[in-house]
């Protein structure tokens, strides 16, 4: 997320098992940050979605429907038997 955001983007975070980030040492400027709600209409205002953990708790067809673009970095999607030209596997 930082590395993200020094590179000027806007970064949000969906995790149904962490809804809030704990203090670290590593990673103090992420303390306190919450998880955002499973929205579509927000999901599909975003410019990309970047999957880096697997849950099953997450509807990754519904987020291949709405996302404009989704980087999956742990082949989420191509588990659950999701493919979509807006899926790229990374």
């Amino acid at each position: 997320m930082e590395m993200i955001e020094a590179r000027g983007a806007e970064v949000r975070f969906y995790d149904p098992f962490v809804s809030v980030i704990p203090e670290t040492r590593e990673h103090k400027a992420l303390s306190g940050r919450r998880s955002e709600a499973w929205d579509i209409a927000v999901i599909e205002s975003y410019d990309a979605v970047l999957v880096v953990t697997d849950h099953d708790e997450v509807d990754y067809a519904a987020l291949a429907k709405h996302a404009k673009l989704v980087v999956d970095t742990r082949n989420a999607c191509r588990r659950a038997g999701v493919t979509s030209a807006n899926v790229v596997p990374a």
